[in-house]
């Protein structure tokens, strides 16, 4: 049965306000100044929609045991589809929604909402830098954490649900359980329980963590490192029922096998693999600090990054497989596509592609790599490059409107071209649309028809159109995808009538 609530956020920041009045803290610090205009008067909750989250790729590494595998299969060759630019550096991991919108931060305190194509939807202000990726629920809500101090649960339009505050900086990526709990943990030393509503189920005391992030197995056990290198095992009560002592710190996020095996590095290089009941199972040393966590293959093969450039591929015993040297030091995890093909980039080197067996794939497009790769059920893969977030995967055709000017008079007719180019290696079966809308706001279809866009060909179209009034109008290409119904192109130019 659903019920309404009625939910508006100025209570909500009000009462942090008022919080952090109280305990010292300068509320303008850390709450945005626009979020007191925010509100949401009613929204539909099911109790059935507070299940796990089914989106492509709903949090840092995919799943619930941040395993990073996922249920795509990625591209087979090294293609730019389109690339959007940032303010500021990307270096925590994109996610992707059920409606395909790709959600990423950027270190200088925004959240992006990118539809498929790269435009953008939306962004979400915080007040300092984010340092972990956001976590999507099945209701659409976003999590994001920032070294602000707060946990933002933000509505699929991009305005303010509510926010959380802590008393530390946040760079933990969340994790929603089938209840809908949400668990970060945070530099102030507490590991967080959320209820979907954000108020706390509880809060316990593991010492600070730095960018681990909590894991989920099936048993439900939640499993996090620590900076000062312990591995915790607790019960979703919040119940400690085990920890480990690690030869040094960890950033890395805890990985958890098909067999309840969790795997996890330390800044010291070392791997480290725990029976569930706490128990070690064996450890490999590596060269360089490990601050990526493992990706697990459908093999039980565990792929894992480390600062001497290597990429490991170990058995599920601790032998190793295979290891693949780089000229950069490996920060972000690696993920495993549906058909085991290994995608990751090295800082200062490349994005690879790799084979299981360890032998060269693809590898492309140089720069600067801080995240992880997500995967679109498209194929397209998704990762930062320094302040640009690439799109990878089949290229998208160009569309270009040519007019041959911009002012036309009354009674005359406009004549126009559309260009259309496929760069791609393959086929494109696409709809084409072509509409204008006049200074009284109706839309004319002026073209539409069926194309076959052959590899490395081009095709023109020359459209005339009878000018009647005065005022503005917009002319619009659309190429949908024959396929699947899916938008590729949309693209707008605009003219004036005397």
């Amino acid at each position: 049965m659903k019920k309404t609530i009625l939910i508006s956020s100025i209570p909500v920041v009000l009462a942090i306000v008022i919080f952090l009045y109280l305990t010292g803290i300068d509320p303008q610090k850390i709450i945005p100044e626009n979020y007191k205009s925010r509100t949401r008067i009613e929204q539909q909750i099911s109790n059935n929609d507070l299940t796990f989250p089914q989106s492509p790729w709903p949090l840092f590494q995919g799943t619930q045991t941040r395993n990073g595998r996922s249920h795509f299969v990625g591209p087979q060759k090294p293609a730019i589809k389109w690339s959007r630019y940032f303010p500021s550096l990307l270096i925590a991991s994109p996610v992707i929604g059920n409606d395909g919108t790709i959600y990423i931060s950027t270190y200088e305190s925004y959240l992006y909402a990118l539809e498929p194509s790269g435009r953008i939807k939306w962004r979400f202000p915080t007040r300092d830098t984010i340092q972990g990726a956001p976590a999507i629920a099945s209701d659409g809500t976003i999590y994001l954490p920032s070294t602000d101090h707060c946990l933002y649960a933000i509505w699929p339009d991009g305005t303010v649900k509510w926010v959380f505050t802590t008393m530390g900086r946040n760079s933990s990526s969340p994790l929603i359980d089938r209840d809908g709990t949400i668990y970060f943990g945070s530099h102030d030393g507490s590991l967080y329980a959320l209820n979907p509503d954000g108020s706390k189920r509880w809060a316990l005391n593991i010492g600070r963590t730095s960018t681990s992030s909590p894991a989920l197995s099936k048993e439900n056990i939640l499993y996090i490192g620590t900076y000062k290198g312990i591995l915790y095992a607790i019960t979703k009560d919040g119940t400690v029922k085990w920890k480990y002592k690690l030869d040094g710190g960890t950033r890395a996020t805890p990985a958890i096998a098909e067999d309840g095996t969790i795997y996890i590095g330390t800044r010291r290089g070392t791997i480290y693999a725990f029976y569930p009941e706490g128990k070690l199972k064996w450890r490999f040393n590596t060269g360089g600090d490990i601050r990526a966590s493992a990706a697990i293959g459908k093999d039980g093969t565990i792929y894992i990054g480390s600062w001497d450039k290597n990429l490991y591929a170990l058995t599920p015993s601790g032998k190793l497989k295979w290891k693949f040297n780089t000229k950069g030091v490996i920060e972000a995890p690696a993920i495993v596509a549906d058909d085991g093909t290994i995608y990751f980039a090295s800082i200062g080197d490349r994005i690879y592609a790799l084979n299981p067996d360890g032998t060269l794939k693809w590898k492309g497009f140089p720069g600067m790599f801080f995240t992880p790769p997500v995967i679109a059920p498209d194929g397209t893969l998704y990762i930062g490059r320094e302040q640009r977030l690439l799109a990878i995967g089949k290229p998208l055709p160009e569309v270009n409107i040519l007019l041959d000017q911009r002012r036309y008079k009354t009674g005359s007719n406009l004549i126009f071209t559309i260009s259309i180019i496929n760069r791609a290696v393959e086929d494109y079966n696409v709809d084409l649309k072509v509409f204008v809308i006049g200074p009284n706001h109706q839309q004319i279809s002026l073209d539409r028809d069926i194309l076959i866009l052959l590899p490395a060909n081009s095709l023109k179209r020359t459209i005339k159109y009878a000018l009647k009034k005065k005022g503005q109008y917009i002319i619009t290409v659309k190429l949908i995808d024959s396929t699947n119904g899916d938008e590729l192109i949309k693209k707008t130019t605009t003219f004036y009538v005397e």
